[in-house]
């Protein structure tokens, strides 16, 4: 369990340095992680990528020089590596300054961009706050595991799994849940059942009045045209006042969704 350190560039003493500077900065703040590869070979990476299976609790941290000096550069391996490795992060380390608008012209969403050279002290805080980012993750894992929500429906009662809730929509006196099986109609409101999910759940989000959605279960987010699509197919408002609230708390999440701006 831990954090997985992946570096590349193409001078062997930048890889030197580091990968010394990395130890130092796991030793020194006992953090949980470890250098798997240190290389020229942006292949040896792809391979890497391709054919790590990840365990439940790690998370791979590429560190990437931008002009490699091959067939490919840091942000082509970049592009290759986020559709094996949705989750991991990318740091790029690179002397060119031109480079960091190409960065978010191909929407890598890269978490840091480190200019050579790299201070130590800034080398360290990216190191850091990374790892914060990823104790947040392994929260997150632990409040995704199974949970019930207990619904009064009429004169029933239902334990739902909150991991099958796809969202919830409000109707007038009622709540509807909709479910991966079914759907559930209550006359408990949606702002009491907002608060029951927001205790023992950190996935679900309130983007409108009438709807609130589970973060696990959407496919699409178009901030454009206000809405998001769930994995049934079916569509959500996006209120326009949550709009960068909800795009926040989407980055945040670290789901692989589809973005339309």
């Amino acid at each position: 369990m831990g954090i997985n350190y992946i570096i590349c560039d193409d001078q062997q003493s930048a890889i030197n340095i580091l990968t010394d500077n990395l130890k130092r900065i796991i030793s020194s703040n006992n953090l949980p992680g470890r250098i798997v590869i240190a290389t020229k070979d942006a292949n040896e990476v792809i391979k890497y990528a391709k054919d790590y299976e990840l365990d439940t609790y790690d998370i791979n941290v590429y560190l990437l020089d931008v002009d490699l000096n091959a067939n490919r550069n840091g942000l082509e391996l970049a592009k290759q590596i986020r559709k094996m490795d949705p989750l991991a992060y990318i740091v790029f380390i690179t002397a060119h300054l031109e480079y960091g608008m190409l960065v978010f012209k191909y929407k890598l969403r890269a978490y840091e961009y480190l200019i050579k050279p790299v201070d130590y002290a800034d080398f360290r805080k990216c190191i850091t706050s990374l790892n914060e980012d990823y104790i947040k993750l392994l929260n997150s894992i632990e409040n995704n595991k199974q949970s019930f929500l207990n619904v009064i429906s009429g004169y029933k009662e239902y334990r739902v799994n909150t991991n099958d809730i796809l969202y919830i929509e409000s109707k007038g006196a009622k709540a509807i849940i909709h479910t991966i099986n079914n759907n559930i109609e209550t006359y408990m409101s949606l702002g009491t059942l907002e608060n029951i999910l927001n205790g023992i759940k950190m996935n679900f989000y309130r983007i409108h009045k009438t709807f609130l959605i589970n973060l696990i279960h959407i496919e699409q987010a178009n901030f454009s045209e206000l809405y998001v699509k769930v994995i049934n197919g079916d569509t959500c408002m996006i209120s326009r006042n949550k709009k960068l609230e909800f795009k926040k708390a989407l980055n945040n999440s670290r789901l692989t969704i589809s973005y339309r701006e």
